[in-house]
């Protein structure tokens, strides 16, 4: 089985144990991967993504699960085969925080109500 074979078949394998997939959706937005999306979320071809691309995502799947963001140490990782190399960069923890999400705990009850009404409708 080829490299690239193992990175696609680890992502599909491990890609539903992610909390919080907004880097990889952002990343195939931003290479215009072609996906589809629908209410129950975005469905990726990984077999017609192209294979740098793949090593991206397998990146990133791979920081996400081994939890490489957190605290205030950031640990930059190139996996090459088995061997894992890191880096940590201290206080770079501000550049991954999406400060665009809104969380439902911010809004009163009322509105929160209202909020969870309007999702049951298109």
């Amino acid at each position: 089985m080829s490299d690239i074979v193992k990175k696609r078949y680890y992502i599909y394998e491990n890609i539903s144990k992610i909390r919080n997939h907004n880097n990889i959706i952002d990343y195939l937005k931003l290479n215009k991967c072609k996906y589809t999306e629908n209410k129950n979320g975005i469905f990726v071809n990984l077999n017609t993504i192209d294979d740098d691309k793949i090593h991206h995502i397998y990146m990133l799947t791979y920081d996400a699960i081994n939890h490489y963001f957190e605290d205030e140490l950031v640990y930059d990782t190139t996996v090459e085969g088995d061997d894992t190399f890191k880096v940590i960069t201290e206080n770079v923890v501000d550049e991954y925080i999406n400060t665009n999400d809104i969380f439902l705990s911010e809004y009163s009850e009322e509105e929160r109500k209202i909020i969870e009404y309007s999702k049951l409708y298109f």
